[in-house]
């Protein structure tokens, strides 16, 4: 059977109602003269609440200004909504019987039949049915009486009643620890008393006298509960009670000792109190602690971009407390143009501090690139910070075409930037173009437009001739120069390029160390170059030295957060395309921080 609270309807001690009946000592109030009053109290009384409401509302519109009568409302509304749900229980109560009844019915209608059939069965058989039968009958009502009382006690914590919720819920919890949602209601439950427990306990306070250990407890309350009873409008009392006296005397003591920036937050810290705050001389003197404030700020030292922000939000705000005010006008006048150059020089240097920091970084670069976009913003005609703006704007545009094989896009971009600083990004700029002539060029080959690939090997080759620690990024140029000038036909200046590839990088000594058949291609093409068969020298060549691996070790890294491949290129002195082959990479080159990478290096 499911379990409701019963509030009696009768005039007794415990009715809210009573309160505001005369007593010894009381006078009536000029509600409780009305004859509707009496009306009310009949209907209240009598448990007729559609009626006791309509004479109620008619009781607070003629006296508006009554706060009791607004509390015997909430009450009203509170024990119509009880009643309303003790109703729903009955009715639940009632169904449950009457299921009960019918599955009685029907299991004794079951028994009968299996008592007829019974003479061909043993009574064990029919003894077991029975029970199951019986069991049946008794799980469902338990299953009806366990929905009842989880829907009372979420209709209890909607009324803010949360003792009596968790006791239902107790009750759930002792007969079916395992019932549907239960532990979470159950945490719920107990974390809203103790809540409600610790709200009384700020509201006794207030009646105490000690507001400031009521609002702490309340403010500690609205940060996890924001949203728990009225505790808002709480706080918003307490704090005009009893902060606001406080934080202006702090405000008014800053000010007078001129720390104009604790001036500014306590004094706005007050209007938060108490927006409508008509305190003679706050106003004016927030203004000019906004004026003040904004030219220490501007007068530091170690001024920043925070510094420069807020400076100028004082002055948007001193001019919104005082549009016309002609002192904050001219004062704002007489530094607005000098603003603009501060914070672009601001800019500027946290642009550059990103990029002293980690100068290849895609981050800082992207960091960098938004800075000098806004130094920019602020200094159009400046070419320097333009010049900067658009490297590190195309630097990154650069890279993630040339990751995701767009090489002509990338070619492009890193021209301009080279040609610029050909040190960008810690020379990681050269190299990424390096690499995309080099990707363009065996595009190129690979459809025969040998005239545009050997155009970008010999840039590569270019390139790669200009950094004296890059010999096995230009034993690569070299190698695969030679082998276009080969496929193109002039195999004389093939044979030569990839001689001058041997020598050059002093590697004919790794590449005939341990491997007998390289060894022996290059003393045949060395033979075939001497009778001047330049065609079968290219070949044996091109077969010693085009996928050689000979020539490097393999070096284990593992990968970095913001590390990218031509930047790990860049700092190990190898290349894109030896790294790519030996991790087996696709397109598009993305790599992750923990991954383990083989990177090739000169032995």
């Amino acid at each position: 059977m499911t379990k409701t609270t019963k509030i009696n309807k009768s005039k007794g001690k415990n009715s809210k109602v009573d309160k505001n009946l005369k007593g010894p000592g009381k006078s009536l109030t000029p509600y409780q003269e009305d004859s509707l009053y009496s009306e009310f109290m009949q209907a209240y009384q009598g448990g007729d609440w559609i009626d006791s409401e309509e004479k109620l509302d008619r009781l607070i519109e003629n006296y508006p200004l009554d706060n009791d009568l607004r509390h015997l409302r909430q009450d009203l509304l509170l024990r119509s909504n009880v009643d309303g749900a003790e109703e729903v229980d009955l009715k639940k109560d009632r169904k449950t019987f009457i299921k009960k009844f019918v599955l009685r019915i029907i299991g004794t209608a079951v028994g009968i039949a299996l008592l007829v059939v019974g003479y061909t069965y043993s009574s064990t058989w029919l003894q077991e049915k029975i029970a199951i039968a019986e069991q049946t009958v008794l799980e469902l009502a338990q299953e009806n009486s366990l929905n009842a009382k989880y829907a009372d006690a979420q209709a209890f914590i909607q009324a803010e009643r949360y003792s009596e919720a968790l006791a239902l819920l107790k009750e759930i919890d002792n007969d079916e620890p395992d019932y549907q949602n239960l532990t979470e209601a159950l945490r719920e439950a107990e974390a809203l008393l103790e809540i409600d427990i610790r709200y009384d306990e700020a509201m006794g306070l207030t009646s105490q006298g000690d507001g400031i250990a009521a609002l702490e407890i309340l403010t500690d309350i609205a940060l996890d509960t924001p949203f728990f009873k009225d505790i808002d409008a709480k706080i918003n009392d307490l704090e005009r009670e009893y902060l606001l006296g406080e934080v202006l005397d702090d405000a008014n003591a800053a000010f007078q000792e001129e720390r104009w920036i604790d001036a500014i937050n306590s004094y706005e810290r007050a209007l938060q109190i108490e927006p409508d705050l008509d305190v003679l001389g706050v106003e004016d003197q927030l203004f000019d602690s906004y004026i003040f404030g904004a030219q220490v700020l501007l007068t530091s030292e170690n001024l920043d971009l925070g510094d420069l922000a807020l400076a100028e939000a004082y002055f948007r705000n001193s001019l919104s407390l005082r549009p016309q005010n002609r002192d904050a006008l001219e004062r704002r006048a007489n530094i607005s143009d000098s603003i603009p150059g501060l914070l672009a020089t601001g800019y500027i240097q946290e642009a550059q501090k990103a990029l002293i920091e980690q100068g290849d970084s895609i981050r800082a670069l992207a960091t960098a690139s938004d800075y000098f976009g806004k130094a920019l913003s602020l200094n159009p005609d400046a070419a320097l910070i333009r010049l900067q703006y658009n490297m590190a704007r195309r630097y990154l545009t650069a890279e993630s075409a040339f990751r995701n094989g767009q090489w002509s896009s990338a070619i492009l971009d890193l021209e301009f930037v080279v040609s610029s600083d050909r040190s960008y990004a810690e020379e990681t700029a050269e190299q990424i173009l390096y690499e995309a002539y080099g990707a363009r060029g065996n595009e190129f080959l690979s459809v025969g437009n040998f005239a545009a690939a050997l155009e970008d090997f010999r840039r590569a080759v270019t390139i790669a001739l200009g950094d004296e620690d890059a010999t096995l990024r230009l034993f690569e140029a070299q190698i695969n120069l030679a082998y276009a000038l080969g496929r193109s036909g002039d195999h004389k200046n093939s044979v030569n390029f990839y001689q001058k590839a041997i020598d050059e990088s002093n590697f004919k000594g790794q590449l005939t160390g341990d491997n007998e058949e390289v060894a022996s291609a290059l003393v045949e093409g060395e033979r075939a170059a001497a009778r001047r068969d330049y065609r079968s020298a290219f070949i044996w060549y091109s077969d010693a030295l085009r996928g050689n691996t000979d020539v490097y070790t393999l070096f284990r890294h593992t990968v970095e957060d913001g590390e990218y491949l031509s930047q790990l290129a860049r700092r190990f002195n190898s290349t894109v395309q030896t790294i790519v082959e030996a991790n087996n990479l696709t397109y598009p080159y993305y790599i992750l921080p923990g991954q383990i990478l083989l990177i090739p290096t000169i032995k």
